[in-house]
């Protein structure tokens, strides 16, 4: 449990200080939900080399990201009949613009990533979203077992789950979707997805749904603009790079970057075929590498 010292506290996903904010300034359940990993997001960007900052510096960030929050379309809410277990949801493909509102103000990355928009619903309402994009990232293909060959793999680029999704919804949805993206393409052989243990996520819902742990990317930090978490994937796109001197001497004090010591994010892998599922978890070990790409 982390320490609080003299009205400082830590950036932990278990600090209760931390809880009792997210419940005085959330608007219910959902809303503290979202606001939860939005808060372990941002907070890194005032603690200070020790994971530390004041409580009300703390506070003050936790209400102006829940002044942010916006009330859920029709589509996104709670429908009439809430599902009692994932086996009532349908597996249906998500308008883009739909997926695009859902990433943009929905999503705690607040980012929008195009792909395959993959959705659990029931009765016009999305309970779940799985987005699948195309694995970009040379050094991480570079890394995958040789019986990978040639095949082509996905990248989980964003995954969302409302309140009222039944339990189980995400093991059940990415089981479905392995069906669906295999269907859609039988060259597909691996599906990768990132996990970041920093705002509490432990991976139960992929370990259910059979994918393995296959590396951890060392070197994390987050990076902000204008005060605001921006991902490197942005940060290249807007301004050719994400390498923090030269983004510096570009935006000086628009940009700014996480100091507080960050646990490495967990790469997690689900092999399409027999014999890369053996290989993933054969005794090469668990890879590591350090961020992939400036």
């Amino acid at each position: 449990m982390p320490q609080v010292l003299d009205r400082h506290l830590a950036v932990a996903p278990d600090s209760p200080p931390l809880r009792e904010m997210l419940e005085e300034n959330a608007a219910d359940h959902d809303a503290a939900r979202r606001l939860a990993a939005r808060v372990l997001l941002h907070l890194p960007r005032l603690a200070d080399e020790n994971g530390f900052l004041g409580a009300e510096e703390a506070e003050s960030e936790v209400q102006r990201l829940a002044e942010l929050d916006v009330p859920a379309p029709t589509w996104l809410g709670e429908p009439d009949r809430i599902p009692r277990s994932p086996l009532e949801l349908d597996l249906i493909e998500l308008e883009t613009e739909r997926a695009r509102l859902l990433h943009q103000r929905f999503h705690y990355l607040r980012s929008y990533r195009p792909g395959l928009h993959l959705a659990g619903s029931i009765d016009g309402h999305v309970a779940a979203l799985l987005t699948f994009s195309d694995l970009d990232l040379d050094p991480i293909r570079a890394m995958l077992p040789a019986s990978a060959g040639t095949a082509s793999a996905r990248v989980l680029s964003r995954v969302y789950t409302a309140a009222w999704a039944p339990r189980n919804s995400l093991s059940r949805l990415l089981a479905l979707a392995a069906r669906e993206l295999r269907a859609r393409d039988p060259e597909l052989g691996l599906l990768l997805t990132y996990l970041n243990p920093g705002i509490g996520f432990d991976g139960a819902s992929y370990k259910a749904a059979n994918w393995q742990l296959f590396g951890r990317e060392l070197a994390t930090r987050y990076a902000y603009l204008d005060a605001d978490y921006v991902t490197d994937r942005e940060l290249t796109r807007r301004f050719g790079t994400s390498d923090a001197a030269t983004l510096e001497r570009i935006l000086g004090s628009r940009i700014g970057f996480s100091r507080m010591p960050l646990p490495p994010l967990d790469l997690y892998a689900f092999a399409l075929s027999s014999r890369l599922n053996a290989d993933l978890g054969s005794a090469h070990g668990l890879r590591t590498w350090r961020r992939p790409w400036r």
